[in-house]
């Protein structure tokens, strides 16, 4: 057997304060890493939120760039083919 003492009536009190010091330093260090990673996903949410945001506005951007080429396309168009109907009407005469 081993040399230690039989526990008396105040080492039980004693060893059960220690053990709960050690399991309530456990979990503050728990409470903590779940702050802290709480924190981290607050952040990373916010910069998703941010680029969704961005992506958007250049989203619109584009479609406006390509609204704008179009009507340039189709008004460039209509002028060719305007020209094409005087010409064949300078043809036939």
């Amino acid at each position: 057997m081993s040399d230690d003492p039989p526990p008396t009536h105040d080492t039980v009190p004693n060893l059960a304060f220690v053990h709960l010091r050690r399991v309530e330093e456990r979990l503050i260090s728990l409470a903590d890493i779940v702050i802290r990673q709480g924190e981290l996903i607050q952040r990373l949410d916010r910069k998703i939120d941010e680029g969704f945001a961005r992506l958007d506005r250049d989203l619109r951007e584009v479609k406006s760039d390509l609204v704008t080429h179009e009507n340039r396309v189709l008004t460039q168009t209509q002028r060719i083919l305007n020209e094409v109907a005087r010409l064949e009407d300078l043809a036939l005469t």
